[in-house]
């Protein structure tokens, strides 16, 4: 039985991985039949009922993730920005906000994080969310709601750790979800006057003005959170 659960399971990720919630949301449900107190498939639930623009399922199966541990972030926090959505209205409630995908030269950055978390974690990703950025001594981890998803590559942490311990200020996206992938966006937000002349992401092309990579399924949910000195 728990290996079927198991096999279930992967299978389960996989199909959210790729965004095929009707799929997803008919897995899930046999999931749940076996195993109703799994906390990460009733989260899988919910979000692939949000995909699919129906409100009242998502809620119904985040609360029942509360039923079980009462304080979950997830959870809350979709509980929190759905309250005031019905079924079929998220896409006008919750508005794409284009420029925090607008890259810049030199100040922005797309890239993979590496010695990821498991899958369950990446499954309960949204493209756009917002995420924290942790400095080590000699590391910077990306967290979501405190749970640990990853790690910059070494040679870009420690261009980062140098960069805020000399007053640069940060802000990391959700750009991508795949398999076993997960690609964020990093974002300069403050430039101290100690690091004026530095880049924070040099590039050997010679890039001039804007570029806009907006997901067409960012929707814009928390404030960002940042990294300081």
């Amino acid at each position: 039985m728990e290996k079927d659960i198991t096999e279930l399971t992967q299978k389960a990720i996989k199909l959210a991985l790729e965004g095929k919630w009707q799929e997803a949301v008919d897995l899930n449900l046999i999931i749940y039949k076996i195993k109703p107190n799994d906390i990460y498939s009733l989260l899988r639930l919910a979000k692939a009922f949000t995909n699919l623009n129906n409100i009242s399922n998502a809620k119904k199966y985040y609360r029942k993730v509360l039923n079980i541990d009462q304080y979950n972030p997830i959870a809350k926090r979709n509980l929190n920005r759905l309250k005031n959505i019905k079924n079929g209205d998220l896409n006008r409630s919750l508005p794409a906000q284009t420029a925090v995908f607008l890259e810049e030269p030199g100040k922005t950055k797309s890239l993979y994080l590496v010695r990821l978390a498991d899958e369950n974690k990446l499954a309960s990703l949204e493209v756009g969310e917002p995420l924290q950025l942790i400095l080590n001594p000699k590391s910077v981890s990306v967290s979501k709601a405190n749970n640990h998803l990853g790690k910059l590559p070494d040679d870009l942490a420690f261009r980062l750790i140098h960069l805020v311990n000399k007053g640069n200020k940060y802000q990391a996206f959700v750009r991508s979800v795949e398999k076993n992938k997960l690609k964020i966006f990093l974002k300069e937000v403050y430039k101290s006057k100690r690091n004026q002349q530095i880049q924070s992401f040099p590039s050997k092309e010679n890039k001039k003005g804007y570029y806009s990579f907006m997901p067409s399924e960012f929707l814009n949910e928390t404030p960002i959170e940042e990294i300081e000195n």
